[in-house]
């Protein structure tokens, strides 16, 4: 596995965190997908811990997770309380507002 510069993998954790936020303002999730995930991005989440998505490929995740998923979430926020990096892996950790 190619082995980035750290700076490089940070420049890229402050990219998700910018587009993630625009997104989260304008709630539009699709330009986030083609800004923040690679053609052949894997992507897992699990509800709760008891419904595992995955998602093959921007088509997939646009179409699930940052599509049908996140009907009824236009009012919500998603503010950031940071990341941390090790080598490729950026770890984030972000706050699920609802309205109120």
């Amino acid at each position: 596995m190619t082995v980035y510069p750290e700076e490089e993998v940070r420049a890229a954790a402050e990219r998700l965190i910018e587009h993630h936020s625009k997104a989260s303002e304008v709630t539009d999730w699709t330009f986030y997908v083609d800004e923040t995930y690679t053609e052949d991005a894997v992507y897992l989440c699990e509800y709760a811990g008891v419904r595992p998505v995955t998602a093959v490929g921007r088509k997939q995740i646009k179409e699930t997770h940052y599509g049908e998923d996140m009907g009824g979430f236009e009012d919500w926020t998603f503010p950031y309380d940071g990341y941390a990096v090790n080598g490729n892996r950026i770890i984030t950790h972000w706050w699920n507002r609802g309205p109120g």
